[in-house]
């Protein structure tokens, strides 16, 4: 399963739970694209609140050291 980057900005502001999320699928079966990992670097560097900012590139570092970035 490969998450949309619409999926991990649901994560990150909370309306969907990773617990939710994962109960039905295989950890090591969830993978992220290149794409979606840009595209929740920008959403951080576009940020104008700094804490949100901050806030954002931490999920984006939590994504990338838990999920498999695929090209």
């Amino acid at each position: 399963m490969i998450l949309d980057t619409s999926v991990l900005i649901a994560i990150e502001r909370g309306t969907i739970s990773t617990s939710h999320l994962f109960e039905n699928a295989d950890i090591d079966g969830i993978l992220i694209s290149a794409i979606s990992v840009s595209e929740l670097l920008q959403g951080s560097l576009r940020s104008k609140r700094s804490d949100k900012r901050q806030r954002r590139a931490a999920f984006a570092d939590w994504v990338t050291s838990t999920l498999p970035v695929v090209p």
